[in-house]
């Protein structure tokens, strides 16, 4: 089946959201430098705002563009952070809300039986509330768990449908 040009244009997106947040994961562990992270993270996180909004003005999908915005921001913020040194508190609060946001989109999902996407959004909503206590209270143990499954959940709901999506098959029916 052939995907809508508004799903390749996320698939992009997926990718670009992969590729800013699979880092941030291994700066968690201890194995990358925060500042060369935050400038992959920032121009991603650019990147995705500007499309975010191409989604939603161009491609006249508000709902789409709206969730892509919230990751747009995110990567936007985090890769300021971790470029500057700054502490990352703010990204916490933000998350907060994040969570909320995700957790809608997957109830959203689901009642209209889009299964692949509720399942995305739904380990998306995980992945904020994860780093809710690993930015405003981080302890060893939390910060490893949010690592682990940063790069786990990047790798399965980001690049590998992101690349999928890009490539114009539609997986997920």
């Amino acid at each position: 089946m052939m995907v809508p040009l508004v799903l390749q244009v996320v698939g992009v997106l997926l990718i670009t959201t992969g590729l800013a947040l699979f880092p941030v994961g291994f700066v968690l562990l201890g194995k990358s430098d925060a500042k060369s992270t935050g400038v992959v993270t920032l121009v991603s996180g650019l990147s995705t705002l500007i499309l975010s909004f191409i989604i939603t003005i161009v491609l006249s999908a508000p709902l789409v563009g709206g969730l892509v915005f919230v990751f747009g921001i995110v990567q936007t913020v985090t890769g300021y952070h971790l470029y500057r040194g700054l502490d990352l508190k703010g990204v916490g609060w933000y998350s907060v809300a994040a969570a909320y946001i995700t957790a809608f989109y997957a109830a959203l999902w689901f009642i209209q039986h889009s299964l692949w996407f509720a399942g995305f959004a739904t380990t998306w909503a995980i992945l904020f509330a994860l780093f809710i206590p690993t930015t405003l209270k981080p302890t060893p143990l939390i910060t490893k768990i949010t690592a682990i499954y940063v790069i786990i959940d990047m790798i399965a709901t980001t690049l590998t449908p992101g690349v999928i999506l890009a490539m114009g098959i539609y997986a997920f029916a």
